[in-house]
């Protein structure tokens, strides 16, 4: 994992643990995403344009939402984010906390792909870690 993956990284996730999830220059412009199959409303996307609309349809959820970094693991050419999510239920204001998981694929300080796990264990078995 290079130095300017990881500093892009630390870049998103700064501004994604502040709840701003609408910065995008260090994601490559036919970024893949995809959520986890636990979450059944949310599926894939291509592109930036995608995953605003994939990011949107999430948040929709929370009336407020942050996610904090709390480690990084590489796995060859992947790398394992270990997030925290801390959310407030629309209607419900219900506080949510949860250890998730986000598996990059990265170039040159780009993501090319993400993918989100709300399982820490399986993101480390696909990537061959676990």
């Amino acid at each position: 994992m290079s130095s300017a993956d990881i500093e892009a990284l630390e870049r998103i996730y700064a501004k994604w643990a502040q709840g701003d999830f609408w910065s995008f220059e260090s994601f490559d412009d036919d970024v893949r995403a995809r959520w986890a199959t636990e979450v059944p409303d949310l599926g894939s996307s291509t592109g930036i344009d995608g995953l605003a609309e994939l990011l949107n349809e999430w948040l929709k959820a929370w009336e407020e939402c942050r996610i904090e970094a709390e480690g990084f693991h590489e796995a060859g050419a992947q790398i394992v984010a270990f997030v925290r999510v801390h959310g407030k239920g629309v209607g419900s204001q219900a506080e949510v906390e949860m250890e998730n998981a986000h598996v990059w694929t990265m170039r040159g300080g780009q993501a090319l792909a993400i993918r989100a796990y709300t399982s820490r264990d399986r993101a480390m078995r696909e990537v061959g870690l676990a």
